[in-house]
């Protein structure tokens, strides 16, 4: 095809090449990047082979699915804020979701560098530097892949569901078909077009874009935009490797990190989206480093130039680390359990479990991923290392070196867990310990009209509606006037 590329050509531009966290590139282990480029190249084959309708009418099913979902844009981006809500947790209390369905993703990405805007990284000597940029490198490759693996989510209950209730059977059905089609198409093309394509593509014509911005917490943000504006640059600060003070700490003390993500279509908003919750690790991982060493590895790392070799490599990458994970005794029990419950329950039983197996499994790769983005602060090799274990699938390294994390992820689950756990049982608590107002015959002269009406909101608030429904009464019995 005339949009195909030699993989050697393609190869020799890959910047993974001469990372020492891959094997091939460090190490004595047989080349991870080859075996990639090897695996792609069948895959390939065996696309072309039995998908060549599918790419002959790959622009028929993007505008299909613009229409199928044409007046519907607005329902299917807060189904899918609750979604990542739900799959996420309390790992998501202080984040605020913008994710729309929407074409903004060009504008989006106007600020991101095309090219390095320093020496690159064969002009760089200083060994540190190297280091964070391929530690840095990695972080990103694993980021791209968990949002481009992302098919899975759109396949959940939770997702197929709720584009249903919105789209109506039928036409959700063949919605989410076109999307799961787009999905394999642009996999076919990442493997196949050359970085200098893919570049031009995302310049050009970008379907979807993330950025984390900071949010005022205040209700009335009109009044603290400056404070807003200069926690903004407080952030870009610390990637930037700039030490904050005491008063420029406490800007941060009210607002909360806001993920903003736009997509032309529901899949491209996932992909986005956990993207963007990825840079919630990395975005401070930064911080540690000087200023100047800092900027040099963003520019070496952070521009459209990287994101096609981030396309190529980062799904593989990110399975690779997935399934590695799923091996150590704890998560496979914990998948086994959970696995059971989807294969006995009755229908919406297996929804249900659905859903919380793959919530398990979001929120643990979440907190492995920044387990590893805060490894290496004094020597990023220490990372490298980690990575390098586990992409060449040394069993004594991984239960060595990896499998520590993987067990103080499934910890800081099973901690928060039990923690939301107790307070449930204490709200519980509180709930039978708070004394009833009881109507009587007789007007309670202690409580005014306003004193009754706070205690109605608070039962309300507390979801004691019995409670709140004797408030009701005795507001309407002592002042009918206010019914």
């Amino acid at each position: 095809m005339a949009i195909s590329k030699r993989f050697q050509d393609f190869i020799n531009e890959a910047s993974l090449k001469g990372n020492i966290g891959v094997p091939g590139e460090g190490g004595t282990e047989g080349s991870w990047l080859e075996n990639i480029n090897r695996e792609q190249r069948e895959k390939v084959r065996d696309f072309e082979r039995t998908n060549m309708g599918l790419l002959r009418n790959f622009g028929g099913i993007i505008e299909d699915s613009k229409r199928l979902q044409r007046g519907k844009e607005k329902e299917l981006s807060e189904l899918c804020q609750k979604a990542f809500y739900k799959l996420f947790g309390t790992l998501l209390d202080d984040v605020i979701l913008d994710l729309k369905i929407g074409t903004e993703a060009r504008q989006m990405m106007g600020g991101t560098p095309e090219k390095p805007q320093i020496p690159n990284l064969e002009r760089i000597v200083d060994e540190r530097v190297l280091n964070e940029i391929m530690k840095r490198k990695i972080l990103r490759t694993i980021q791209q892949g968990k949002g481009l693996n992302s098919k899975s989510l759109l396949n959940l209950p939770l997702f197929k569901d709720g584009i249903k209730e919105i789209l109506g059977e039928r036409t959700a059905q063949q919605y989410i078909d076109n999307l799961n089609n787009i999905v394999k198409v642009m996999a076919f093309f990442d493997a196949t077009l050359s970085e200098a394509q893919i570049t031009q593509a995302l310049k050009m014509n970008a379907q979807g874009a993330c950025d984390i911005k900071v949010e005022e917490e205040e209700k009335d943000k009109e009044k603290d935009k400056e404070k807003e504006k200069d926690a903004e640059q407080l952030i870009k600060d610390l990637e930037n490797g700039i030490d904050l003070s005491e008063t420029e700490s406490d800007i941060l003390s009210n607002v909360k990190s806001k993920i903003v993500a736009r997509g032309v279509d529901m899949g491209i908003l996932i992909h986005e989206s956990l993207k963007g919750i990825y840079k919630l690790a990395t975005q401070m991982s930064l911080e540690h480093l000087p200023e100047e060493i800092a900027k040099q590895v963003l520019q070496n790392t952070d521009t459209i130039s990287d994101e096609p070799q981030e396309f190529k490599y980062g799904p593989a990458m990110q399975k690779q680390f997935e399934s590695v994970i799923n091996t150590h005794p704890k998560v496979k029990s914990i998948i086994d359990n959970l696995t059971r419950d989807v294969l006995r329950g009755e229908k919406s039983e297996i929804s249900e479990a659905e859903n919380q197996l793959a919530a398990f499994q979001e929120q643990l790769f979440f907190y492995v991923f920044g387990y590893l983005a805060a490894l290496g602060k004094d020597d990023p090799k220490e990372m490298l290392k980690v990575v390098y274990s586990v992409l060449a699938s040394k069993k004594e390294d991984i239960e060595r070196l990896f499998f520590p994390i993987v067990s103080s992820s499934v910890a800081s689950i099973e901690q928060e867990f039990k923690y939301q756990q107790s307070k449930t049982q204490q709200k519980e608590i509180s709930k039978e310990e708070e004394p009833k107002v009881e109507p009587t015959d007789e007007p309670k002269v202690e409580f005014t009209l306003a004193e009754l009406q706070e205690e109605l909101d608070d039962a309300v608030d507390n979801e004691d509606y019995e409670r709140a429904s004797q408030i009701r009464d005795e507001i309407k019995k002592r002042f009918p006037e206010n019914k």
